[in-house]
């Protein structure tokens, strides 16, 4: 969903619904804020952001008082392009701060020319909230959104150019892992599951199926 610039009324309502009764919704980049039909997604009030930054790695993004640097990702691993929120009244601002280690810095589209600007928020939304940062995803950043949480993932990867998900269905409790290796060449693959966070018994022992020679 990361390059829609909409989603289903629908499928809005479901995640609006998740949210008020006490979810969190994390997303990254242009997820989507707008209907079918191109009418603004009012059941999810996404900020939409005032214009687009690329800067030149490392980075340090602040969040509740912690912080993580960046510096290696993007383009040849060292150019990225960031949302930027001329401000976020209200809400838990995401910051960014520019580093001089990083000798170019390219031209902004739009922005001041400052060393350390808005690149998402928290908001909260009935009795949950929305994270929104202007990004694409890593493993990093998803580790360190959800350490402002106190919360871990449920699936991890440590496994460079690999993505992973997995679904739980509701109604037997099995769970289906996504892996996908996005490299041309095969690898071995380390992937660590948080069970308590799956709400599945520690205690028990569970068989793997490859669904893909089924």
């Amino acid at each position: 969903m990361l390059f829609r610039s909409w989603i289903e009324e629908q499928v809005g309502k479901k995640l609006a619904e998740y949210v008020q009764k006490g979810g969190t919704l994390i997303a990254f980049n242009r997820f989507p804020m707008d209907n079918e039909f191109g009418e603004r997604l009012e059941i999810l009030p996404f900020i939409r952001p005032d214009g687009v930054r690329p800067v030149t790695l490392p980075v340090t993004i602040e969040y509740k008082g912690e912080s993580i640097s960046i510096d290696n990702a993007g383009h040849m691993g060292s150019k990225v392009n960031f949302f930027y929120y001329d401000k976020v009244e209200g809400e838990e601002p995401i910051s960014l701060t520019l580093s001089t280690a990083g000798r170019e810095v390219l031209v902004d589209i739009g922005s001041q020319k400052s060393t350390r600007f808005i690149i998402g928020y928290e908001k909260n939304i009935g009795q949950g909230k929305i994270i929104h940062l202007g990004s694409n995803p890593t493993a990093g950043l998803i580790d360190f959104l959800l350490k402002g949480q106190k919360k871990s993932q449920a699936v991890k990867v440590d496994t460079g150019g690999v993505l992973v998900s997995i679904s739980k269905n509701k109604n037997n409790g099995d769970c289906i892992l996504f892996v996908i290796n996005r490299d041309a060449h095969l690898k071995d693959i380390k992937i660590t599951l948080s069970l308590s966070r799956l709400n599945i018994d520690e205690n028990c022992s569970y068989t793997l199926e490859d669904l893909t020679k089924s």
